[in-house]
């Protein structure tokens, strides 16, 4: 377990021994107090009050996704619940040109709070979609977040091998997309993929993009790639699959996907075409989305042992 996690993982379903449960309703209830009472000031007008407590919940929750052990679901919930609470925030400040989220329409978020992390946990309550220009220019959660607050999956280097070996790492740049500002909660799924389009380590995940432009999804991700790459077969390839939340199906929904192959490998920045989807590991039946200049841009690195 990672320090200070609470010791349990989930799945679809959630077993918790006493001691856990206990933390956990402790925190459920902390945080229901807090929005409770930000949004008692937010109704009455209150507005520095109300903006300090939805920010305090913002950096309560932010603080546990750093060291809880939870499934990606119950994970992207916790950060759809940051981007709402700093949605109306934005709203307070500019009632004019700030994105239309009224203290009403977030009220729902109380009673996902009172469930979050529990198999009775709904749908997220609120439809994030109308607001993804506002969601897009969310550069951070909170100043000086650190890397993997935001969920995801990545894993750290690898460990060193006996037997040596040529490791990779890439930095996943931006996808180029003609519609880029619409999706909400942006991510890419990174897997390295054998001849016979079988994966041949776990996949990852980076943490949802928070910045766009008209036509880029930003990320700077480091995904570093397990299994070195003097050891894979002739024909394998890096598959980096763009998804994003369907509020609509409550699903997280691959829109398209870019592959570096083997022989292609070298250091530096590599611009690779975008394919529609699903996605084909085989490369069998590849139908191009991406048109120039709008690319999947990512930068590889290699290391020695």
């Amino acid at each position: 377990e990672f320090p200070g996690c609470l010791p349990w993982r989930t799945s679809s379903h959630h077993f918790l021994p006493y001691s856990a449960s206990m933390e956990l309703e402790s925190i459920r209830t902390r945080w229901i107090s807090l929005f409770a009472k930000a949004l008692e000031f937010d109704k009455w007008g209150q507005v520095l009050e109300a903006i300090e407590g939805y920010e305090a919940l913002e950096r309560s929750i932010v603080n546990q996704m750093q060291v809880w052990q939870i499934s990606l679901r119950d994970m992207s919930y916790l950060h759809r619940t940051c981007l709402t609470l700093r949605l109306r925030v934005k709203a307070i400040k500019d009632p004019v040109n700030g994105p239309p989220i009224s203290s009403d329409d977030i009220l729902p978020i109380g009673d996902l709070l009172r469930v979050i992390c529990s198999d009775s946990t709904p749908p997220f309550p609120v439809d994030l979609a109308p607001f993804a220009e506002w969601v897009s220019r969310t550069s951070s959660l909170v100043a000086n977040e650190p890397p993997g607050a935001r969920g995801g999956s990545l894993l750290p280097p690898p460990p060193p091998r006996v037997d040596g070996g040529v490791h990779m790492t890439v930095t996943i740049n931006h996808f180029g997309l003609k519609d880029a500002e619409r999706y909400v909660e942006p991510r890419v799924v990174v897997s390295l993929i054998g001849p016979a389009g079988n994966k041949i380590e776990s996949s990852q995940e980076t943490p949802p993009s928070t910045r766009a432009d008209a036509q880029h999804v930003y990320f700077g991700n480091r995904v570093h790639l397990q299994t070195p790459v003097n050891h894979l077969e002739e024909g394998s390839c890096v598959f980096f699959e763009f998804g994003h939340f369907k509020s609509a199906k409550d699903m997280i929904s691959t829109r398209c996907f870019s592959f570096l192959e083997l022989r292609e490998i070298s250091e530096g920045t590599v611009d690779l075409e975008i394919f529609k989807k699903p996605t084909d590991f085989t490369r069998s039946k590849l139908k191009r989305l991406s048109v120039k200049p709008l690319y999947c841009s990512i930068k590889v690195s290699l290391s020695v042992e």
